[in-house]
């Protein structure tokens, strides 16, 4: 939003929040934080206005502000550790639920494998989206709608999952890899 200003320019960014609750706004990529900055203990008041100012501090960029209802529409995140015995630690075992997840809410998941070997990570019943590899944009290969992806021995992925289908208590959202050798 500021990419036109040279390093070294105050900049201002007036907002109203015209919600009917409170609300949070956060930069995406910024280098410097405005200040005062609105968080979760300073959320922006129905109906109140902000004005935050700072010095821009970073090469040219696409940065904006975007609300965060307080309180509302949180991403839980979560990580696995891919390994040759299991993930995160744990062998694989039908009987056990090691995660639980609510119906239509959205996660973001982070998924590594590091032991040497290459890994196919699999889940049940949801489609999702690859938002990054090893801290980057996706490649092609992994773009578009995925149940199933391919990680590289060193790779990590964040994953965007959305908890639509049918599953519940008897017949949870099931996550594994597949291993041809080891089949968990």
């Amino acid at each position: 939003m500021f990419g036109d200003r040279p390093a070294g320019t105050l900049v201002a960014c007036p907002a109203s929040n015209v919600r009917p609750a409170s609300n949070v706004s956060s930069s995406c990529s910024a280098r410097s934080s405005p200040s005062p900055s609105p968080s979760p203990r300073r959320p922006i008041a129905a109906g109140a206005a902000w004005s935050p100012r700072w010095t821009v501090d970073q090469p040219a960029a696409t940065l904006w502000y975007h609300p965060r209802p307080h309180g509302a529409g949180a991403v839980r995140g979560r990580f696995f550790d891919l390994k040759r015995t299991g993930i995160n630690g744990r062998a694989m075992d039908t009987g056990r639920v090691d995660e639980t997840v609510a119906r239509g809410t959205t996660e973001v998941w982070t998924v590594r494998g590091t032991d040497g070997m290459p890994h196919t990570f699999h889940v049940h019943d949801v489609r999702f989206r690859v938002l990054g590899v090893d801290g980057s944009a996706p490649p092609p290969a992994p773009r578009g709608p995925k149940d199933t992806v391919f990680l590289p021995n060193g790779t990590t992925m964040r994953l965007a999952l959305r908890f639509d289908g049918p599953a519940d208590p008897g017949t949870p959202y099931m996550y594994h890899r597949h291993l041809l050798r080891h089949e968990d």
